[in-house]
Protein backbone atom coordinates (compact mmCIF):
# COMPACT_ATOMS: atom_id res chain seq x y z
CA UNK A 1 0.00 0.00 0.00
CA UNK A 2 1.61 3.54 -1.00
CA UNK A 3 2.30 6.18 1.77
CA UNK A 4 -0.14 8.30 1.18
CA UNK A 5 -3.51 5.63 0.86
CA UNK A 6 -5.21 6.13 3.82
CA UNK A 7 -4.65 3.88 6.36
CA UNK A 8 -7.28 4.91 9.21
CA UNK A 9 -10.84 5.38 8.90
CA UNK A 10 -10.43 8.83 10.25
CA UNK A 11 -8.13 9.80 7.11
CA UNK A 12 -10.57 7.66 4.73
CA UNK A 13 -12.91 10.28 5.97
CA UNK A 14 -10.63 13.24 5.53
CA UNK A 15 -10.04 12.05 1.88
CA UNK A 16 -13.83 11.53 1.27
CA UNK A 17 -14.27 14.97 2.56
CA UNK A 18 -11.29 16.39 0.42
CA UNK A 19 -12.64 15.21 -2.81
CA UNK A 20 -15.97 16.26 -2.20
CA UNK A 21 -14.96 19.57 -1.32
CA UNK A 22 -12.66 19.83 -4.61
CA UNK A 23 -15.69 18.15 -6.68
CA UNK A 24 -18.18 21.14 -5.09
CA UNK A 25 -15.59 23.66 -5.63
CA UNK A 26 -15.31 22.31 -9.14
CA UNK A 27 -18.63 22.50 -9.77
CA UNK A 28 -19.01 26.11 -8.51
CA UNK A 29 -16.05 27.00 -10.77
CA UNK A 30 -17.78 25.58 -13.89
CA UNK A 31 -21.41 26.56 -12.83
CA UNK A 32 -20.07 30.51 -13.11
CA UNK A 33 -19.42 30.46 -16.61
CA UNK A 34 -22.28 28.33 -17.39
CA UNK A 35 -24.50 30.87 -15.60
CA UNK A 36 -22.68 33.98 -16.42
CA UNK A 37 -23.27 32.52 -20.50
CA UNK A 38 -26.83 32.04 -19.52
CA UNK A 39 -27.15 35.94 -18.51
CA UNK A 40 -25.40 36.99 -21.00
CA UNK A 41 -27.27 35.44 -23.65
CA UNK A 42 -30.80 37.01 -21.52
CA UNK A 43 -29.39 40.11 -22.06
CA UNK A 44 -27.49 41.02 -19.07
CA UNK A 45 -24.60 43.24 -19.45
CA UNK A 46 -21.09 43.39 -17.31
CA UNK A 47 -22.04 45.97 -15.13
CA UNK A 48 -25.66 43.60 -14.02
CA UNK A 49 -23.28 40.06 -13.63
CA UNK A 50 -20.51 41.75 -11.70
CA UNK A 51 -23.29 43.46 -9.11
CA UNK A 52 -25.18 40.39 -9.12
CA UNK A 53 -21.61 38.47 -8.37
CA UNK A 54 -20.39 40.61 -5.83
CA UNK A 55 -23.02 41.96 -4.35
CA UNK A 56 -24.79 38.19 -3.40
CA UNK A 57 -20.91 37.56 -2.02
CA UNK A 58 -20.84 40.45 -0.52
CA UNK A 59 -23.48 40.03 1.61
CA UNK A 60 -22.39 36.41 1.96
CA UNK A 61 -19.26 37.67 3.69
CA UNK A 62 -20.01 40.46 5.17
CA UNK A 63 -21.33 39.25 8.71
CA UNK A 64 -17.65 36.81 8.72
CA UNK A 65 -15.86 40.73 8.26
CA UNK A 66 -17.70 42.01 10.80
CA UNK A 67 -17.32 39.05 13.19
CA UNK A 68 -12.98 39.33 12.28
CA UNK A 69 -13.06 43.46 12.78
CA UNK A 70 -15.14 42.28 16.17
CA UNK A 71 -12.99 40.28 17.67
CA UNK A 72 -9.25 41.36 16.45
CA UNK A 73 -9.34 44.56 14.24
CA UNK A 74 -5.16 45.35 14.94
CA UNK A 75 -4.33 42.24 12.79
CA UNK A 76 -6.89 43.20 9.83
CA UNK A 77 -5.97 46.77 9.86
CA UNK A 78 -2.21 45.98 10.42
CA UNK A 79 -2.33 45.18 6.40
CA UNK A 80 -5.09 46.98 5.18
CA UNK A 81 -2.59 48.40 2.11
CA UNK A 82 -2.57 44.23 1.35
CA UNK A 83 -6.17 44.18 1.68
CA UNK A 84 -7.55 47.48 -0.43
CA UNK A 85 -5.10 46.40 -3.07
CA UNK A 86 -6.44 42.69 -2.97
CA UNK A 87 -9.73 44.55 -3.24
CA UNK A 88 -9.61 46.64 -6.23
CA UNK A 89 -7.88 43.90 -7.95
CA UNK A 90 -10.33 40.96 -7.58
CA UNK A 91 -13.10 43.43 -7.22
CA UNK A 92 -15.19 44.92 -9.24
CA UNK A 93 -12.47 46.11 -12.04
CA UNK A 94 -12.13 41.79 -12.14
CA UNK A 95 -15.60 40.81 -12.57
CA UNK A 96 -16.17 43.88 -15.08
CA UNK A 97 -13.16 42.64 -17.09
CA UNK A 98 -14.37 38.92 -16.92
CA UNK A 99 -17.80 39.68 -17.15
CA UNK A 100 -16.66 41.37 -20.83
CA UNK A 101 -14.18 39.01 -22.05
CA UNK A 102 -17.29 36.50 -21.77
CA UNK A 103 -19.54 38.26 -23.86
CA UNK A 104 -16.69 38.35 -26.94
CA UNK A 105 -14.97 34.56 -26.04
CA UNK A 106 -16.24 31.37 -27.17
CA UNK A 107 -17.11 29.16 -24.78
CA UNK A 108 -14.65 27.15 -24.66
CA UNK A 109 -12.23 29.59 -24.02
CA UNK A 110 -14.81 31.12 -20.85
CA UNK A 111 -14.20 27.42 -19.01
CA UNK A 112 -10.82 27.47 -19.70
CA UNK A 113 -8.49 30.91 -19.74
CA UNK A 114 -10.22 32.83 -16.74
CA UNK A 115 -9.65 29.72 -14.11
CA UNK A 116 -5.78 29.51 -15.33
CA UNK A 117 -5.08 33.16 -15.61
CA UNK A 118 -6.41 33.58 -11.92
CA UNK A 119 -3.99 30.83 -10.43
CA UNK A 120 -1.10 32.39 -12.43
CA UNK A 121 -2.22 36.22 -11.30
CA UNK A 122 -2.19 34.95 -7.66
CA UNK A 123 0.93 32.98 -7.90
CA UNK A 124 2.96 36.19 -8.99
CA UNK A 125 0.50 38.47 -6.49
CA UNK A 126 1.25 36.18 -3.53
CA UNK A 127 4.96 36.62 -4.68
CA UNK A 128 4.93 40.17 -4.66
CA UNK A 129 2.42 41.53 -1.91
CA UNK A 130 3.26 38.69 0.48
CA UNK A 131 6.53 37.87 -0.04
CA UNK A 132 5.82 33.52 -1.25
CA UNK A 133 8.63 32.72 -3.01
CA UNK A 134 8.43 31.79 -6.30
CA UNK A 135 10.05 27.80 -6.35
CA UNK A 136 10.95 26.58 -9.63
CA UNK A 137 8.32 24.75 -9.16
CA UNK A 138 6.07 27.12 -9.08
CA UNK A 139 7.85 28.89 -12.43
CA UNK A 140 7.61 25.74 -14.14
CA UNK A 141 3.33 26.47 -13.12
CA UNK A 142 3.64 29.66 -14.31
CA UNK A 143 5.21 28.29 -17.53
CA UNK A 144 2.72 25.56 -18.44
CA UNK A 145 -0.25 27.47 -18.00
CA UNK A 146 0.25 29.73 -21.50
CA UNK A 147 1.22 26.70 -23.31
CA UNK A 148 -1.35 24.42 -22.01
CA UNK A 149 -4.45 27.45 -23.03
CA UNK A 150 -2.59 28.49 -26.12
CA UNK A 151 -3.61 25.58 -28.02
CA UNK A 152 -7.41 25.97 -27.50
CA UNK A 153 -7.34 29.41 -29.83
CA UNK A 154 -5.28 28.29 -32.69
CA UNK A 155 -7.47 27.56 -35.78
CA UNK A 156 -6.89 23.53 -36.68
CA UNK A 157 -6.42 22.71 -40.42
CA UNK A 158 -9.64 20.94 -40.96
CA UNK A 159 -12.54 23.46 -42.51
CA UNK A 160 -14.63 24.14 -39.82
CA UNK A 161 -13.44 21.93 -37.54
CA UNK A 162 -12.58 25.06 -34.74
CA UNK A 163 -14.69 28.22 -36.14
CA UNK A 164 -15.89 31.02 -33.56
CA UNK A 165 -19.47 30.46 -34.54
CA UNK A 166 -18.95 27.07 -33.16
CA UNK A 167 -17.26 27.98 -30.02
CA UNK A 168 -15.20 24.96 -29.49
CA UNK A 169 -13.55 22.08 -31.32
CA UNK A 170 -15.94 20.72 -33.76
CA UNK A 171 -18.80 22.46 -32.04
CA UNK A 172 -19.08 19.77 -29.76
Amino acid sequence: MPATSPTTKSDTKRLVAGVAIGLIAASIGALYTVYARWGISRGMGTADLTALRFGAAGLATFPLLARVLWLDARVFMKRWRVWLLMAILAGTPFGLLIFGALQLAPQSHAAVFPFATMRVMGMVLSAWLLGDALTPRRIAGIAIVPAQTRPSGWPLPWPGFCSPSHGQLGGI
